[in-house]
Order: C-alpha cells, then sequence, then structure tokens
C-alpha cells in the first residue's frame, strides 16, 4: 500500500521476514539513532500501533512513553491487535479517493 512503516527491532525482523519492507528504529531504553522518543517528539508519524506482548519492566516503560507521546501529541493510537487487523484490512479495500467527505448528520 506504499506506507512507510517504521517498527523496533524484533517487529522490523518478523515484518522484513514477511516481504514487508520497513525502516528499524530504536526503543526508548536503548538511547540510539533513529529512536521512537525522538522520532515521536518531532511528530514524524501519522499512527501509531503499539501491541503489547512483552511485559518486562524496561519494555513496560518505554510502551507507556511511547502511548504517552502519541496521546499528548495527538497522533491516532491504536492498542488492540484485532483492531489493527480490522484498520490494515479497510486501508487495503479502499483507497483515499474512493471516500467521500459528507456532514456529520449525513451519517446513519
Amino acid at each position: 500500500m506504499n506506507f512507510t512503516i517504521y517498527s523496533t527491532e524484533h517487529t522490523s525482523e518478523f515484518l522484513a521476514n514477511q516481504g514487508i519492507r520497513n525502516t528499524m528504529v530504536y526503543k526508548v531504553h536503548e538511547s540510539k539513532k533513529p529512536n521512537i522518543l525522538e522520532m515521536l517528539e518531532e511528530r514524524k508519524f501519522d499512527l501509531v500501533m503499539n501491541i503489547s506482548f512483552e511485559y518486562g519492566r524496561e519494555e513496560f516503560e518505554d510502551e507507556y512513553k511511547m502511548r504517552r507521546l502519541a496521546v499528548d501529541f495527538g497522533i491516532p493510537l491504536i492498542t488492540n491487535l484485532q483492531l489493527a487487523a480490522l484498520f490494515v484490512d479497510s486501508l487495503s479495500k479502499k483507497k483515499a479517493e474512493d471516500l467521500k467527505i459528507k456532514a456529520w448528520d449525513e451519517y446513519q
């Protein structure tokens, strides 16, 4: 679908193994660049998907900071695996030019 996807190490490896191009970024606690925290602060993302699978202390704190910054900067945030799958499925079925802008009262 020609989106630029940024992901942390293990997600990046998984996506690459599935043939999905992505750019790896470092987690907050890794203090390397490009770092996800700095990219969020610079508002480099249009959407953040953060699905929790690991619950170690560093991961928990990193995920909290990432989610908090997404909310603070008004970046849409998806944290549920089923919702993420439905969202990606929806994007794959419709193109922006297929969507019509309607007044709020036109939606039923």
